[in-house]
């Protein structure tokens, strides 16, 4: 995964619901961790 990439999400737990775009905005610099820093898109209707 590279920064500024858009992946489908599906979350889990706490953030269930139904697959959302996110955009990747962690630095590529980080990509040895396990973890990944993004921002979902959702809509409010």
């Amino acid at each position: 995964m590279k920064r500024g990439e858009i992946w489908t999400i599906a979350g889990g737990g706490d953030y269930t619901g139904k697959p959302r775009p996110a955009v990747i905005i962690q630095d590529d610099s980080f990509d040895a961790t396990t973890s990944i820093t993004l921002c979902a898109f959702t809509t409010d209707t």
